[in-house]
Parts: structure tokens; sequence; C-alpha cells
């Protein structure tokens, strides 16, 4: 068997292969709607019953995040106040999500205060990003930054954060 029918016969097996994973996928999807549809009944008679089930337990926190926080691998980031003359220092992003992140610090930062945030692997002309401080809290000898950005980010832009 030459070199072109061996590639020929390899290139076969793999669109077979793929077929059976398109095929596993439409059964997959086909499970997860009828789930839903399933749930989406449970769900009604639960509403509309006079006594929640008993092993329904209440929801004691709400989630006050308009998108979901990632985590993922931590991202150096020059952090700067905007001062003329500061020196930006380092930082770390360890989780974020379209309406900001969570930025480790060695120093504690006001709530309220306006940063200025870049990646520090990135080509020199990617814009600083602004954020606002919400929170500032403790972590051993660091601080965890809660931040807001200023403005809506594209995704491109989010992705250089990790």
């Amino acid at each position: 068997m030459d070199k072109t029918e061996q590639l020929i016969e390899k290139t076969e097996l793999l669109l077979s292969q793929i077929e059976g994973l398109q095929q596993s996928i439409k059964h997959l999807y086909n499970d997860l709607r009828a789930h839903r549809t399933e749930l989406g009944h449970h769900l009604g008679r639960v509403r509309h019953a006079k006594k929640p089930p008993s092993n329904l337990r209440a929801v004691t926190t709400q989630e006050r995040r308009a998108a979901p926080r990632r985590k993922g691998n931590p991202i150096s980031v020059y952090i700067s106040n905007g001062t003329v003359g500061a020196e930006p220092f380092e930082g770390w992003v360890v989780d974020r999500s379209a309406g900001g992140l969570r930025l480790l610090v060695d120093e504690a930062v006001e709530a309220g205060s306006i940063l200025n945030v870049r990646p520090v692997k990135i080509h020199p002309e990617f814009p600083w990003v602004q954020v606002r401080v919400k929170s500032c809290a403790q972590e051993r000898n660091s601080w965890n930054l809660g931040c807001q950005f200023l403005y809506k980010l594209t995704w491109e832009e989010l992705q250089h954060f990790g």
C-alpha cells in the first residue's frame, strides 16, 4: 500500500469517526431537549403547588452580577491609578466576567477609585482599560479588588484578560 492509499484510508476513517460523533451529538441534543421540556413541566407544577416539596430548599444568597464570573489561569497585569509620573504596579486577574475583573494586588486600594489595567504580555498598542474598584478585601498578605469596567469591552479585548 503506498502513501496515497494510506492517506485516503486514514481520511475515510476520520470522516467515519466524525459522522459517528455527529450522530452522538444529535442524540444528546434530543435528550437535552426532552429533559428541558420535562423540567419545565415539573417546575410549573412546583410553582403552582400550595406547599413547595420538602426536598426543595430556599436559596439564601442572591447573585447580583449581571454576567457570570469565570475563573481561569491568573493573568499578570499592569495597574495604574492614572497619576502623572506614577509607575504602574503589577497585579493578577484571578477571575473575570463581561462586567469586570477580580484583581489580586499587594496594596489596598480604596473602593470607588478608578484604575487603568492592561495585560503585561500584550502588544504595547493595546489600550489601558478603565475599571472602578467596587470592593477591597484582604486575603492573607494580598488584597482582592472587585473591579467593574467603566465601559463595555469587545470580546477580543476581554480575551486578553483570560
